[in-house]
């Protein structure tokens, strides 16, 4: 688990995120400097396109939209 993920609390028990999805959700925690999409996909290694998947279902898994 890569370091920053021990750092991610998650209190609700309908929230069993993916070890990719905390990565996505840390990215865009982290995102101070206003990067698009595509390069926070680009720092995980993804596509823009499997980026947004993930945070859909982060999305979905915690009831936002």
């Amino acid at each position: 688990m890569p370091e920053h993920n021990k750092h991610i609390r998650i209190n609700s028990p309908n929230m069993d995120l993916t070890e990719r999805e905390k990565d996505v959700l840390y990215q865009i925690v982290r995102n101070v400097k206003g990067e698009n999409y595509e390069t926070l996909a680009n720092n995980l290694c993804i596509t823009k396109t499997t980026f947004q998947t993930h945070i859909n279902h982060i999305f979905q898994k915690t009831g936002t939209n």
